[in-house]
């Protein structure tokens, strides 16, 4: 759950994504795992698809009531929420080089909220990201 707390969700979102041909070995996620906060509201019940660019990875995570409900290579079909990351920012969270937080104020996640919604709610959270690291 490690990687996953960091990015998630973002992950996701998400959430656990393919890594070495191992879906949860960049997450270290597992089905039925709870979100930690503040995850757990941002993500809670989302449909993720997490895109690394400059591969083919992609990797859906679904969660429901704050829980990995499910993982899946090739990503899942009607997703609420994108997410891009290059596989070099992957590491960097993985090794704790680099915090989601930064990654996300910089620039290097980029998380696509689909719907009005869902689009709005991280297009503020991106943006509220980049204030925190003007004023950090």
């Amino acid at each position: 759950m490690r990687s996953f707390a960091i990015f998630a969700a973002m992950l996701l979102a998400m959430p656990a994504l393919v890594y070495a041909a191992n879906p949860s070995a960049l997450f270290g996620g597992e089905v039925g795992q709870k979100l930690p906060s503040p995850l757990d509201q941002l993500f809670g019940n989302e449909r993720s698809n997490v895109y690394v660019t400059e591969t083919d990875i992609v990797v859906g995570v679904v969660t429901k009531d704050a829980k990995v409900a499910a993982i899946e290579e090739g990503g899942v079909e009607n997703p609420t929420v994108n997410v891009f990351v290059s596989q070099e920012t992957l590491d960097g969270l993985v090794s704790g080089e680099l915090t989601y937080k930064e990654a996300v104020s910089k620039g290097l996640i980029k998380i696509q909220g689909v719907g009005l919604l869902n689009s709005t709610k991280f297009m503020v959270l991106e943006f509220v990201a980049k204030i925190l690291l003007i004023f950090s």
